[in-house]
């Protein structure tokens, strides 16, 4: 997948989950595209390898997190001359 695409799904991935609009499991894989397997995998990879703290609500049927914020991601800046 490239790049760019996953990082735009990671966002509306995290907009969803703000919002506590994801839906289950079925529902957010078709909002994000993906199958429900693909779904498990790339929440997984969000959990695993950096570390969001994602739990499913079953009673509201909404992913959450447990901790309180919001995805980030890096940027490019330039630096000013320091002349």
């Amino acid at each position: 997948m490239p790049l760019r695409k996953y990082i735009e799904r990671i966002a509306q991935f995290d907009q969803l989950v703000r919002m506590n609009r994801t839906g289950p499991p079925s529902t957010v894989a078709k909002r994000l595209g993906l199958s429900k397997r693909a779904f498990h995998d790339f929440k997984t990879e969000l959990i695993e390898d950096f570390g969001f703290p994602i739990a499913y609500c079953s009673t509201r049927q909404t992913y959450y997190y447990t901790n309180p914020g919001k995805a980030e991601f890096l940027a490019f800046r330039k630096f000013e001359d320091s002349e």
